[in-house]
């Protein structure tokens, strides 16, 4: 099964070759996805080619969940850091009840920091320096750049002072039904822009992460335009949905365009969680309300290019703007895992 849609650009300060082709300042191409989740790298196509495409990704992506090992017991004496030396085969995180057994002794590496639930010491646990630190419980403001969990406000609540200025977006009741806790946009002109959030890109040169709650207005299968969740900054990473899937793009060095996609059905009833996890040269990881899919490689340099605002609601290249509710967005400068991808669907406010 196969739907059709197209892509408008234009690029008023980059420039993009890809297929021998370099691209003319804008154009309008057809191209055809097939109903699976896809990554296409250098999509980008000349002005005068106008015939439908039809792509076939690189790779067979997978569904990604968060580890069913919730407690983590050593297997031998090593580092923290090492996966091999836990039982799950992987290094705890912030969810992860871990228990270092007798004879063992566990090292936090210089400069580390290590998280868990908590920890149960039958053996020894070795903090090599004063920079190894030890964090228990929920730790989702590490790495944190900015949150909007528009509270009466666009305010960044991160105390990183990246306050937001709407424009025409109207305060509505959010996804636990309590009044001026979101905000509504009408696919027009409504939105926000971000002016202090100008160099996130050099910020992030190696990974980041997306975090979002939206309700369309518009039945997800019917919206032939694209609907802009998140544009950060100038459109150097963008999400959105259109036309039956949630995209995720990324501008990579030398100024070309990565898109990663997932297909999904949303309606106008309810409210839809969507993060991204993303590190340079990594498999990208798009989380649709708590389901994780591992797509493509992305780019090992991505673009620096910082514009002029970060931009929720609207992408200022191309002109997109969102039909619908936003709410409680967040953008790290670190990958998430699977389980705070989890943590973050589950927060009741």
């Amino acid at each position: 099964m196969t739907s059709s849609f197209y892509v408008h650009a234009s690029f008023f300060k980059r420039a993009a070759v890809v297929v021998g082709f370099l691209l003319s300042i804008s154009y309008t191409t057809a191209y055809t996805f097939s109903s699976t989740p896809e990554h296409y790298t250098n999509l980008l196509v000349n002005s005068a080619l106008t015939e439908n495409l039809s792509l076939s990704p690189p790779l067979v992506p997978r569904v990604d969940t968060p580890p069913a090992c919730l407690s983590v017991v050593s297997t031998r004496t090593g580092l923290w850091t090492d996966p091999t030396v836990w039982s799950c085969n992987q290094v705890p995180v912030y969810s992860d009840d871990v228990k270092i057994l007798a004879g063992h002794v566990i090292t936090i590496p210089i400069g580390t920091i290590a998280r868990a639930n908590r920890v149960k010491e039958e053996g020894v646990l070795v903090f090599a320096s004063s920079s190894s630190t030890l964090r228990l419980g929920t730790a989702l403001t590490d790495g944190l750049i900015a949150h909007y969990p528009f509270n009466g406000n666009a305010n960044d609540a991160s105390g990183n002072g990246h306050n937001g200025t709407v424009s025409g977006a109207t305060l509505t009741t959010d996804r636990f039904g309590t009044p001026n806790k979101a905000y509504s946009f009408d696919g027009i002109n409504d939105k926000i822009d971000i002016y202090t959030l100008v160099n996130f890109a050099n910020s992030v040169d190696s990974e980041f992460s997306l975090s979002a709650w939206f309700k369309p207005d518009v039945n997800y299968n019917e919206s032939t335009i694209r609907n802009s969740i998140l544009s950060v900054p100038e459109g150097m990473f963008q999400l959105y949905y259109e036309q039956g899937r949630v995209f995720l793009e990324i501008w990579a060095q030398p100024h070309y365009v990565n898109f990663y996609s997932v297909p999904i059905n949303f309606t106008t009833t309810a409210w839809n969680h969507v993060a991204c996890s993303v590190k340079a040269g990594s498999p990208v990881k798009l989380y649709i309300n708590g389901q994780g899919y591992v797509l493509g490689n992305a780019p090992t340099y991505m673009d620096k290019y910082n514009g002029v605002r970060t931009q929720i609601g609207y992408e200022p290249n191309y002109g997109f703007f969102m039909t619908g509710k936003l709410d409680d967005i967040r953008i790290y400068n670190r990958q998430l895992s699977p389980a705070e991808v989890q943590a973050l669907k589950a927060l009741t406010n």
